[in-house]
């Protein structure tokens, strides 16, 4: 992930499209992503610029994925929340 400045304060509108479909969700560590509420218990976070961490957290999530669907259920509840909605109709449009 990239470690500019531009990274520091958005966050991908992927994130957002994935944390709707249900997807387990990994992303760059930052100020922006930190504002979503509840963000420890919906998505995993790496620092941005380390492909050592990205690595380890890929493996440590195959390694985990049947134990994460709850992880990724509750990510589709949040995103479901008003304000949320938007990104919620894209997901229907996806599937």
């Amino acid at each position: 992930f990239d470690p500019g400045s531009k990274s520091q304060r958005v966050i991908p509108n992927k994130v957002f499209q994935s944390l709707a479909m249900g997807k387990i969700t990994l992303t760059a560590d930052s100020p922006a992503i930190r504002e979503i509420a509840q963000y420890e218990s919906i998505l995993f976070l790496v620092p941005p610029g380390s492909g050592k961490a990205l690595a380890e957290k890929i493996v440590h999530i195959r390694n985990k994925y049947p134990a994460l669907k709850p992880m990724s259920e509750k990510a589709a509840e949040y995103c479901a929340q008003p304000g949320y909605a938007r990104v919620c109709d894209i997901d229907e449009k996806i599937q």
